[in-house]
């Protein structure tokens, strides 16, 4: 169990002023079982003219405003102290991943946290043949779905390269995996790529990582912007269990979660339309402390 105080700061700068904006953040961290919100809150910088706050249907809240008035520059910053208290789904060690697919497609469950949402590839997460034979080894090596997935996991962190010049948010699995390098979101795309390409449930997550990792311990990547990781679904009895291919590793108490989704579309930390011309330069700020 840990208490974590987050600081997340995005500011864009315009060469000229826009006239109005219309935007959609998502960086509360989402209401939890597994986490406890004891503060949170969204400052925007001009004042907007209108805000409103809402859950998307996956259940991460999602917060719209619109600015009318001339400006130059932008700063949305999210403040929180979140209590995350998350332990290791042992109960996945018992389950054959072989027997997850049929069980999946048996659902009648359409609720948010349903398989049934995370059994098709979006156009993020096509599995072209190497993507599919690369998991294919890595489950065929162990009929356990914890243990696989965590190896899974391990496999794309040893094969790829962690390198933000690489890939944009539009790059897909098959071109990341192709190039073998990319960031947090092309890591996660992989494996939800490989995972649905077996016919088992993945979902993408995107949220906050610990910048300071405990005395001993190197330091995740991602640390220092929004990270994103991915689930699998390992049944009714157990859940989804998640797994952080950056860093291959279950996820633990150094995760925040901010939303879930089918690929990174669905959980884009800041969306918007502008009315203006120019160029424009954006700038991310990232900061997890653990309070004592």
């Amino acid at each position: 169990m840990r208490t974590y105080a987050i600081r997340f700061v995005s500011r864009y700068r315009y060469s000229s002023a826009v006239e109005s904006g219309l935007h959609l953040a998502r960086l509360l961290p989402m209401r939890r079982d597994d986490q406890t919100i004891r503060a949170a809150q969204l400052n925007i910088d001009p004042q907007p003219a209108r805000v409103g706050t809402s859950a998307d249907f996956f259940g991460a809240s999602q917060s719209w405003f619109r600015l009318d008035a001339p400006h130059t520059e932008l700063s949305i910053e999210m403040t929180a102290e979140v209590l995350v208290s998350r332990h290791p789904n042992l109960l996945g060690t018992q389950v054959a991943w072989a027997d997850i697919a049929p069980a999946a497609r048996c659902t009648l469950d359409l609720g948010p946290g349903s398989p049934a949402h995370f059994l098709a590839p979006s156009p993020a997460t096509m599995a072209d043949p190497a993507i599919v034979s690369f998991a294919q080894t890595r489950f065929d090596a162990s009929p356990g779905l914890l243990e696989a997935a965590g190896a899974f996991a391990k496999a794309i962190r040893a094969q790829l390269t962690y390198d933000p010049q690489a890939t944009g948010v539009h790059t897909t699995a098959t071109e990341a995996f192709a190039i073998k390098a990319g960031v947090c979101q092309d890591f996660a795309h992989i494996f939800i790529a490989g995972c649905r390409a077996l016919g088992l449930p993945a979902r993408y997550v995107s949220g906050y990582l610990r910048t300071d990792p405990p005395p001993g311990q190197p330091k995740l990547e991602g640390a220092d912007a929004m990270h994103a990781w991915a689930s699998v679904w390992a049944g009714d009895g157990v859940g989804w269990v998640d797994f952080d291919p950056t860093n291959g590793c279950q996820v633990l108490d150094d995760h925040i979660v901010v939303a879930v989704g089918r690929d990174y579309t669905d959980t884009a930390p800041v969306l918007g339309a502008v009315m203006g011309s120019g160029d424009q330069e954006h700038q991310v700020a990232v900061d997890v402390t653990e309070l004592s």
